[in-house]
């Protein structure tokens, strides 16, 4: 029969694979605080908007109105292709 060859594996001198394990906890603070000054930073700019709004009052343009149809007044000059289409 054919004899069927293994590696030997060293189980005493093999680094623990908690070594090699990134700390996760790190990266998730900053990214915490990171996101609450971003959230803070939202925040203080809504706020200062929307109350630091000044007490002046709105002036309304004052808008005149207008008597008649609202058409312009009609011309005076007389054309001269009027009166030759007449003579005609």
């Amino acid at each position: 029969m054919d004899k069927i060859i293994v590696a030997q594996i060293d189980y005493i001198d093999r680094v623990s694979s908690t070594r090699h394990k990134k700390n996760h906890r790190k990266k998730n603070f900053f990214t915490m605080i990171l996101l609450l000054v971003l959230i803070a930073f939202v925040s203080g700019i809504n706020f200062f908007r929307v109350h630091n709004k000044s007490d002046k009052s709105v002036m309304v343009p004052i808008i005149k109105k207008h008597t008649g149809n609202g058409l312009p007044p009609k011309p005076k000059e007389r054309w001269r292709y009027i009166s030759e289409l007449e003579n005609r």
